[in-house]
């Protein structure tokens, strides 16, 4: 005798299958699929997702080595206005830090600018084989933060506050880009007054000035305003000379 076929015949189906059929196609329907539907709503978008925007304004922060200010950003990114960008900034910070990215999104020296993660420094350090320069002295950070607190300040003044001739660290600050020449005083001789330049607000991760912590001793005192520097004349010092011949 054969042994009977695993196969049923359709006239030994239960009655009700094509009731339990059904549900189940209904389950089936309801369950979010790729052919179906995404598990977010269509007016809620996906955390992990970029439109169009963000992505321009992604791009254009990516491939800058310096904060980038919120007009410049407007129009570098191609965008109608800032109001269009700042809902742009706040989503992008929001998908790099949900993302895990390797960036994160910060203010800094007026703009925004992508920066790597600070606790990748190690990592960076190693594949980049970054060499570290000589560290700042004592003199020229106490130099760079009597001009960074009294500017606009004239070399005289920096040297009555330390006690010792700064002609040499200010051309040094000069040349890195952490002070400029701001003006002149309107003191005897017309000095070269100094103040600070968007580098050092970049170096020391500030967003503005007044971000600096307080320090009455190094206090501004009140009414001291820059002159704006003249045209060049041949009576004047080139600017790179100024910490020299300014007494």
């Amino acid at each position: 005798m054969n042994a009977p076929s695993p196969w049923r015949h359709a006239s030994s189906v239960p009655a009700d299958w094509k009731r339990w059929q059904g549900r189940l196609q209904q389950l089936v329907d309801f369950l979010p699929t790729h052919r179906h539907r995404s598990i977010f709503p269509p007016t809620i978008k996906s955390p992990a997702e970029r439109d169009e925007v963000v992505a321009r304004v992604e791009a254009v922060l990516f491939s800058s080595r310096e904060p980038i200010s919120l007009r410049r950003l407007t129009k570098l990114a191609m965008l109608d206005s800032v109001d269009q960008l700042r809902p742009a900034l706040e989503r992008l910070t929001n998908l790099l830090r949900e993302g895990k990215s390797a960036f994160h999104l910060e203010e800094i020296a007026g703009g925004y600018q992508l920066l790597t993660r600070p606790d990748l420094r190690p990592l960076l350090e190693r594949v980049c084989q970054i060499r570290h320069g000589a560290p700042v002295s004592g003199p020229t950070l106490e130099t760079l933060a009597i001009v960074a607190y009294r500017q606009p300040i004239c070399r005289a003044d920096v040297e009555a506050i330390r006690g010792v001739q700064v002609g040499e660290i200010l051309r040094h600050l000069l040349d890195e880009g952490l002070i400029r020449l701001v003006g002149k005083d309107e003191s005897l001789g017309r000095p070269f007054l100094y103040g600070t330049t968007p580098k050092f607000l970049q170096v020391f991760g500030l967003r503005h000035l007044n971000e600096l912590p307080m320090v009455e001793s190094l206090a501004k005192p009140a009414g001291k305003i820059a002159q704006p520097i003249p045209a060049a004349t041949d009576e004047d010092p080139p600017a790179e000379q100024a910490s020299d011949d300014d007494a």
